[in-house]
């Protein structure tokens, strides 16, 4: 199967791939040894104290990881991001991706990514890919909060 190419600069992706077709491109990024593909289920995701349960297992944050868009933050910043390796967090499902929280909490988990995205912009040669790390949100093809919250935020997509 042919998965979408994410080389491009742009930092953040959307896809309206099936969500089974989705976790098998997930795979396909753990095989290659340039990528740490990291999936993230937004169906079970819907709160911000799941997102931020889950976040910091996937990611390795410490264990007192606050569970706040502070500690979120500060966590983030801190990660050791490998030179060679690129981080690519897939979010299937992604328009259920804190969808029982408020809006607000999805507008900052983006400006949270973006911010990280422009100080990582000095790493970005390094990579293969154009980035220490990509986010890949998995959405519905006709009325995305994802895309909806992405444009909201002026953040750079490319759909794939």
């Amino acid at each position: 199967m042919s998965y979408p190419n994410i080389s491009a600069k742009e930092r953040f992706f959307t896809t309206t791939i099936n969500p089974d077709s989705f976790v098998q491109w997930w795979m396909a990024l753990k095989n290659n040894s340039k990528t740490q593909p990291i999936l993230i289920s937004g169906q079970e995701n819907r709160t911000t104290s799941n997102f931020f349960k889950e976040i910091a297992s996937k990611l390795g944050f410490p264990s007192y990881f606050g569970g706040n868009w502070n500690a979120f933050w500060d966590s983030l910043n801190d990660f050791y991001w490998e030179k060679d390796t690129t981080f690519v967090i897939m979010f299937n499902q992604a328009d259920n991706l804190l969808i029982d929280a408020e809006k607000k909490d999805l507008l900052t988990l983006i400006e949270i990514l973006n911010t990280a995205f422009r100080e990582d912009e000095a790493y970005s040669e390094d990579s293969e890919i154009g980035g220490r790390f990509k986010i890949i949100f998995q959405v519905i093809p006709v009325g995305s909060k994802i895309v909806e919250a992405l444009e909201e935020t002026s953040t750079n997509y490319l759909n794939v």
